[in-house]
């Protein structure tokens, strides 16, 4: 079993955060995030046509989540497809154009939203 990194930084200015992160060997974290994230990151778009797909451990809900996403991509409007209904093919993500208009409108508002729930001092479980 492959440990997850652990970044140990308390730095209360953060400016040792990138020397911090640059010594770390990030590979088994990317991996794991390339992994699972792009296929569960939409769920929220998509709940109510996930049906009896489990969300277990498992990869039954990321193996679904492709053909799940294109199938709905026009009504439900996810965050984006994949470029392939296979799991085993997919390549990459495909942006709803509605999502892409409403972040170039908002992109200030948005960067803002995440930098002040982002930021250790207004988010205190991130220390």
């Amino acid at each position: 079993m492959v440990e997850d990194p652990i970044i140990q930084f308390k730095d209360p200015d953060k400016t040792l955060l990138r020397p911090a992160i640059a010594t770390q060997n990030l590979k088994a974290t990317i991996t794991h995030l390339r992994r699972y994230v792009p296929f569960r990151l939409i769920i929220p778009f998509l709940e109510a046509d996930l049906g009896q797909v489990s969300r277990g451990k498992g990869n039954q809900l990321d193996v679904a989540m492709p053909a799940i996403a294109h199938r709905h991509f026009d009504s439900r409007r996810p965050l984006y497809r994949f470029d392939s209904t296979e799991y085993n093919d997919c390549q990459g993500i495909l942006p709803h154009p509605d999502w892409v208009d409403y972040l170039k409108q908002h992109y200030a508002i948005v960067r803002g939203w995440a930098a002040w729930e982002w930021h250790p001092i207004a988010s205190p479980g991130l220390q």
